[in-house]
């Protein structure tokens, strides 16, 4: 964190030195603590989000590299991976959606 404030922007964590497919340290840290601060129900939804994001940006990072990658043999994973991403990406949304409804007042 930055300055000591509450809200303040808190620096990258340093994700060159983390090992492939590990989620950083600081990274598991920041989210655990921003939904220490809202109430379990907001807590829900900032988790849902943080997710349906983390998915949109692997299904666009796949998608560009399956299009640089085309007609050679690395297009095939990365094929792959952005048709995994873009179905992760829709069951987050269903996710955020239902976070959404499991917050709401019944009624």
């Amino acid at each position: 964190m930055t300055s000591g404030e509450d809200d303040a922007v808190v620096d990258p964590p340093d994700v060159a030195k983390a090992s492939p497919g590990v989620v950083p340290d600081a990274v598991i840290a920041e989210i655990a603590r921003l939904t220490t601060l809202v109430p379990p129900e907001e807590a829900a939804v900032i988790l849902a989000a943080i997710a349906h994001r983390a998915g949109n940006e692997l299904h666009r990072l796949a998608r560009t590299q399956a299009n640089v990658h085309r007609g050679t043999p690395a297009w095939g994973p990365w094929a792959a991976l952005a048709n995994t991403a873009r179905d992760a990406v829709l069951k987050m949304a269903a996710l955020r959606r239902g976070a959404a409804d499991a917050v709401r007042p019944a009624g």
